[in-house]
């Protein structure tokens, strides 16, 4: 089993428990996966429970539970296993452009899992769930937020913020949440270059607009982290 977070411990734990021997193998120091990252705002810490009981749950089971181990090729194959799982999840999507590897840059899910530090003025690059998210967090923790959103957007319906979020909490989010921690929005904008001071985007009107902070935190999406399947497909007879 490749990845421990909620999709690899409950098949490792179903594994586990039809009798099968299962080694579950997790780079992290800790398993959870984007569990831990989705537990991180005020308002979804209840999350922490389904994570504690996942991980008790692996371990009733029998699970051999390695952390710190990233699954090369090669550490695989040592294993000489029948089955390989791969619940390797999702790692954010990074927009290609100017400045993206400057040192002011990091993504929510690294801001979420507590693995950086933002300065004091953050841009919030994307609007969606994991966006307002991360934006809530880091305004709770004192920050001063600016989310910039490709969509349209200017809070006189919910159609182009928040998206993901179920429309009961995307009510609050708009009511509540914005107007208490000060959360600002630039809607219906480009992502361009990020730079010393903070974003330059192409707004609405057509014009260059720099955004200013001190750092810039990606919330633009997931995608798929497979990149071992292509290697273990001529290996291992048998992946899922």
């Amino acid at each position: 089993m490749i990845g421990g977070g909620a999709a690899g411990m409950e098949a490792a734990r179903i594994a586990a428990l039809s009798g099968h021997k299962v080694i579950l193998m997790e780079k992290n120091p800790q398993l959870g996966g984007n569990l831990i990252s989705a537990a991180a705002v005020s308002f979804k810490h209840d999350i922490c429970g389904f994570t504690e009981y996942l991980v008790r749950a692996i371990h009733q089971a029998g699970v051999d539970v390695q952390l710190n181990t990233e699954a090369t090729l090669e550490k695989v194959l040592e294993l000489k296993p029948d089955v390989v799982v791969l619940a390797t999840g999702s790692v954010p999507v990074m927009p290609a452009i100017p400045g993206i590897n400057s040192g002011n840059v990091t993504s929510a899910v690294q801001v979420l899992e507590g693995k950086v530090e933002t300065g004091q003025r953050v841009i919030v690059a994307g609007g969606g769930e994991v966006g307002c998210e991360v934006a809530v967090y880091l305004a709770e923790n004192g920050k001063k937020v600016t989310i910039v959103e490709m969509r349209d957007t200017d809070f006189s319906d919910t159609d182009g913020l928040a998206l993901g979020m179920d429309a009961e909490l995307r009510r609050w989010f708009y009511a509540d949440l914005l107007p208490e921690l000060a959360i600002d929005v630039i809607g219906k904008v480009t992502f361009l270059e990020v730079t010393k001071t903070g974003l330059l985007v192409l707004d609405r009107e057509g014009a260059n607009r720099l955004v200013e902070g001190d750092s810039v935190v990606f919330a633009a999406g997931m995608k798929a982290e497979n990149s071992l399947k292509e290697k273990l497909t001529v290996k291992v007879s048998e992946i899922y």
